[in-house]
């Protein structure tokens, strides 16, 4: 046990870090108070660690790749993650998404191809943005095994499904009866919406806040005709 310099509270060993010079080779404060201290000078000095930081990374790019390189090999869930946050801001697309809902889709999909079963899976947009609809949402997210999400690419989904085999077909039917049902739709209508995407394509400079859902848009517009 230790007791800390800083809260005064008596505890194991294991809750300070190492330090050469500590007398017991331990740092004096304990690791909560460091990581309070730490908060504190961050948020009162926010300006001049971030312009300290950026200068050691550009320093150091080697370093700052390892880093890297280590953080999507121990992290690869929030990697992908932080890289679709990317891609979807970027194409000023609807984003509701959360590392917490990424655990929850491929628990619910079994962590497997959602057609094939296999392993090797990547989280797939199943309206591309690449076309200017859809985003980074529950129910436009499934997973495909690597060489699935390539064939289909920017492809419209429904035109994709007519090239797999009977099995993966069988599949992707019961893939479009779960999608539909989370974007509370018909299979019909469901299909109808993912057509009129495809036929409604946007450049990033056509979508605003007001149109960026790209579900609600469509609804608005079968109301209007």
């Amino acid at each position: 046990m230790k007791v800390c310099t800083k809260c005064g509270e008596d505890q194991p060993k294991s809750n300070y870090y190492k330090h050469k010079d500590g007398v017991d080779g331990l740092r004096p404060s304990c690791k909560s108070c460091i990581a309070v201290a730490g908060k504190k000078y961050y948020d009162e000095n926010r300006e001049d660690c971030l312009r300290r930081t950026a200068d050691w990374h550009k320093r150091n790019p080697e370093k700052t790749r390892a880093i890297q390189e280590r953080y999507r090999v121990n992290n690869p869930e929030s990697y992908s993650n932080k890289w679709i946050k990317r891609r979807t801001i970027k194409r000023a697309l609807k984003y509701d998404f959360t590392p917490q809902l990424s655990k929850e889709i491929r628990g619910a999909m079994g962590r497997v191809c959602v057609l094939s079963g296999r392993d090797d899976t990547h989280l797939d947009h199943f309206i591309p943005m690449g076309i200017g609809h859809g985003g980074t949402y529950e129910g436009n997210l499934i997973l495909l095994s690597s060489n699935l999400n390539l064939s289909k690419g920017h492809r419209n989904p429904f035109e994709w499904a007519e090239t797999l085999s009977e099995e993966y077909r069988e599949n992707f039917d019961k893939l479009v009866e779960y999608l539909a049902e989370l974007n509370g739709l018909t299979v019909k209508d469901y299909r109808e919406f993912v057509f009129w995407c495809f036929e409604n394509k946007r450049e990033v400079s056509e979508i605003t806040e007001e149109n960026k859902d790209s579900l609600n848009l469509w609804l608005r517009t079968r109301e209007v005709a």
